[in-house]
């Protein structure tokens, strides 16, 4: 699965299928991210009450929590809730797509009240699944798709500078490497592009040539060409893929 950033996010179109990853929320925090996960986990719970048979206050607590507890998942430590949706109301992305887009525009997607986003169907749960996405929980939420087969492996968004200062170069990695939490074939491209800005093509040609290690140098040189690496990144993405279908069914 790719990790998309927001900008990505944004150009969604209604139809296009994700998956929103929605952390653990802390009750006894309150800042801005615990309460956007919170209010989205409580706009889900809301769709599978509508949903669920009629049985008493106390049963349906234990029913919400049971097929909440069904999409958890353990994800680097840490325990994040996974829903699968689909866009079905977008009306706002023709604004968005303007060069300049107004002031008024911008203070309605900045407002906590008014917003606005796109609405989303639970997937399993027909016309009774809508839910909404504001554009202002986008910081808080993880939003994944489906990798292509055919589709480019390399993000043109994710460059490194080759003459920058090494205490840059390392937070634009590590701020490179949380955009793409969870994942794994974009870890892969973070740390190729890392290492290609620390060391110029030619520099590292002729460190293999010169080394006595040369055929084990040549060896790993291969592995990281394009071909090898979009290869594995497949295969781990195959093996995410039916990891989380067998946990959501």
């Amino acid at each position: 699965m790719m990790c998309l950033r927001i900008h990505n996010i944004l150009r969604m179109r209604v139809g296009d299928a994700f998956t929103l990853v929605i952390s653990n929320c802390d009750n006894n925090k309150k800042d801005k991210g615990n309460v956007h996960r919170s209010a989205l986990l409580s706009g889900f719970k809301r769709v599978i009450m509508v949903s669920a048979p009629r049985i008493s206050t106390a049963e349906k607590e234990k029913y919400i929590h049971d097929l909440l507890a069904q999409r958890e998942v353990l994800r680097e430590g840490c325990l994040v809730h996974k829903f699968n949706l689909r866009i079905t109301s977008y009306l706002e992305r023709n604004k968005l797509e303007q060069r300049v887009a107004s002031s008024v525009h911008i203070d309605s997607i900045l407002h906590p009240r008014m917003g606005i986003g796109m609405y989303m169907e639970l997937l399993g749960y027909g016309s009774q699944g809508i839910c909404h996405l504001k554009h202002l929980s986008l910081p808080y939420v993880k939003v994944h798709v489906q990798r292509a087969n055919t589709g480019a492996f390399f993000q043109q968004k994710i460059d490194f500078k080759k003459k920058a200062k090494e205490e840059n170069l390392m937070l634009n990695v590590a701020k490179e490497f949380y955009a793409s939490k969870e994942d794994a074939a974009a870890y892969v491209e973070i740390l190729i592009k890392y290492y290609r800005s620390c060391v110029p093509a030619e520099r590292k040609t002729k460190e293999i040539e010169g080394d006595a290690n040369h055929d084990f140098r040549m060896a790993i040189a291969c592995e990281l060409e394009a071909t090898s690496v979009t290869e594995f990144a497949n295969v781990v993405d195959a093996e995410y893929e039916q990891a989380l279908m067998a946990l959501i069914g």
